[in-house]
């Protein structure tokens, strides 16, 4: 039986997909700093992950570059990496500008990250400016609820 509109199947069960976007801002990381935030999702439904969106903002005017990781909290899985790393203080995380588009043209997610209900989204972010940088994220996808026919 095909589903109707909005309506999708993940794991045998169905559910109606809704869009939704998660923000995070208010975060200030200092010069070659790392900061590891998180965003707590509530309990209404899952979140199916779709695009990756961040806004740079500077007061010096320059690019608010980063490294980052995208993690969930579903026993620790993170979901990029630049692969091993050696020698000459490498890092793990993969640079903004190859993970995150901007509100004209998000970076696609595929397949899409599911996360369970009361779940979070983790970062793991290294600041690669000699300033303070304050990134803007949008986490843009669907929030999943429970279809009863």
């Amino acid at each position: 039986m095909a589903a109707g509109y909005g309506i999708i199947e993940l794991g045998g069960r169905k559910y109606i997909e809704k869009y939704y976007q998660y923000t995070l801002s208010g975060i200030s990381i200092t010069a070659n700093a790392s900061q590891q935030p998180k965003i707590v999702l509530d309990g209404n439904g899952g979140f199916l992950l779709k695009s990756l969106m961040v806004v740079y903002s500077t007061a010096s005017g320059g690019n608010d570059y980063f490294r980052c990781r995208l993690g969930n909290s579903d026993g620790s899985q993170w979901y990029s990496s630049a692969g091993v790393v050696s020698g000459s203080g490498g890092s793990d995380k993969v640079h903004s500008l190859l993970m995150f588009g901007n509100g004209q043209f998000p970076v696609p997610v595929n397949p899409y990250i599911l996360f369970l209900p009361n779940g979070a989204i983790y970062l793991d972010i290294q600041n690669l400016t000699a300033s303070t940088i304050s990134p803007e994220f949008a986490f843009t996808g669907s929030k999943l609820y429970d279809y009863n026919e």
